[in-house]
């Protein structure tokens, strides 16, 4: 299984990020899912590294995001069996461990706030959770955008991108000098 950013092409790379799995995977290796997720977001990782510093803190922060209103989801949920199991002293102590100051909460109250978080918690989850799906439109924007700004770096370094050739690192430096010198032009335009 390749696992890293240089063992793939341009080509391989958007393949990947477009959902294809596969160009990850030796001739007749069967996938391991946890594995395959693994290496996927640590090549994705190291892209993003390269190419887009910036959008790689963003990336990480809504990672962030998912995996703390995962937990969240999680805490509650055993709160709400808690509850329904009459062990509201349980609960009540889960829920000071949580930052909720629910020390001297009576046992209606208690009830009450597991139901709003766990709410709240799932709703959370559920937008942080939205944007990572990747369906059939979002793949075709994902190429599209790509096939974009290999155009626009090819117009603008004036030479051809082979995708089939180019190693994805390279790609990943070409897009991070395309960037930087897109925004130093607009830097100098706004100076004049």
């Amino acid at each position: 299984m390749k696992t890293r950013l240089d063992q793939l092409t341009t080509a391989e790379f958007i393949d990947l990020v477009c959902g294809n799995k596969d160009v990850i995977l030796g001739k007749h290796e069967i996938p391991n899912p946890y594995k395959l997720t693994i290496a996927l977001r640590n090549i994705v990782m190291e892209y993003r590294s390269i190419a887009d510093p910036g959008g790689n803190a963003t990336y990480l922060q809504r990672v962030d995001a998912i995996i703390k209103s995962r937990i969240a989801v999680t805490v509650y949920s055993m709160c709400q069996n808690l509850v329904l199991l009459g062990q509201l002293e349980r609960t009540r102590e889960v829920l000071i461990a949580a930052g909720l100051p629910a020390e001297g909460w009576n046992d209606k109250r208690i009830e009450s706030e597991v139901h709003i978080q766990l709410q709240k918690s799932k709703r959370a989850f559920d937008e942080a959770d939205k944007d990572d799906d990747n369906s059939e439109e979002e793949k075709e924007n994902i190429r599209n955008a790509f096939n974009g700004m290999i155009a626009a770096m090819m117009a603008h370094f004036k030479f051809q991108i082979d995708v089939v050739k180019m190693m994805a690192p390279v790609f990943a430096h070409l897009v991070a000098r395309y960037h930087a010198e897109m925004k130093a032009m607009k830097k100098a335009m706004k100076q004049h």
